[in-house]
């Protein structure tokens, strides 16, 4: 169930996928947790993008197409994943509720060439059963600069949102309630900072991409995937750009 200001944030989230991209946009990116440092490379080029990983691998994802193409230049193998519409259950025995607050603080900074606005994200967020208490509210603060470059950007907030509900998948289905207060932070985050992880833009380029780039390369083989599961095999950053894919699909469904 979503009602009120969380129609909207649906419907933001929705048209962010849509949203123009000024340039082709390149993009390298940190990411640190504790003592793991890792990078990977963003590729933008509406409607396509592309992110490629430390390990050699890299995904595509073709929102017009709704599907993804993970390429393993190691075996010179690819493989597609077309995405459905997700369909919510009929039967709901737990409701994972979200309380989302952004506030503007005002400050803005040269970046890059662009403007960029800081922006504190607060998310709370708890479970409530349908035969039990409720969960602690578990609360998670995110120091975030967003730049004034609009598109398909996935911000922390977008991909808890998701794996939270999609963790919460199993035996007892569950369906989300999503309040927000404030506007989310739009354009590109180029530095992100919560309790467990920093994410920062190194470097970023605008220049004009090569079409190839967001294609399987010629004389691949293509194989079969029952279902995509990046994660697994440890590279966050591929499940970071699935994690933002099967979000819109999921919000889609319920617009």
């Amino acid at each position: 169930m979503v009602g009120g200001g969380g129609q909207r944030f649906v419907f933001c989230m929705a048209v962010a996928l849509a949203a123009p991209l000024r340039a082709d946009l390149k993009i390298r990116i940190k990411d640190t947790f504790g003592s793991l440092t890792t990078t990977r490379i963003e590729y933008y080029k509406s409607p396509v993008q592309r992110t490629d990983t430390d390990r050699g691998g890299y995904t595509i994802i073709d929102s017009l197409n709704r599907r993804t193409i993970t390429v393993d230049p190691t075996r010179r193998e690819y493989s597609i994943y077309s995405f459905g519409v997700a369909v919510q259950p009929e039967k709901v025995d737990q409701t994972i509720v979200f309380d989302i607050e952004t506030r503007d603080t005002g400050e803005q900074r040269r970046a890059f060439g662009h403007t960029a606005r800081h922006i504190l994200t607060t998310e709370r967020r708890h479970t409530e059963y349908r035969d039990q208490p409720p969960s602690d509210t578990q609360e998670t603060v995110t120091d975030g600069w967003y730049l004034d470059i609009p598109g398909p950007y996935a911000s922390r907030t977008a991909v808890v949102l998701f794996a939270t509900i999609d963790m919460h998948r199993g035996d007892r289905p569950s369906a989300p309630s999503i309040k927000t207060n404030g506007q989310r932070p739009r354009g590109l985050p180029i530095w992100e900072k919560d309790q467990h992880r920093l994410t920062e833009v190194i470097d970023l380029s605008e220049a004009p991409l090569d079409p190839t780039l967001f294609k399987p390369p010629a004389g691949f083989r293509q194989v079969d995937q029952v279902h995509p599961t990046p994660i697994a095999a440890g590279s966050w950053s591929e499940w970071f750009s699935l994690s933002w894919q099967r979000l819109l699909d999921w919000l889609g469904g319920i617009i």
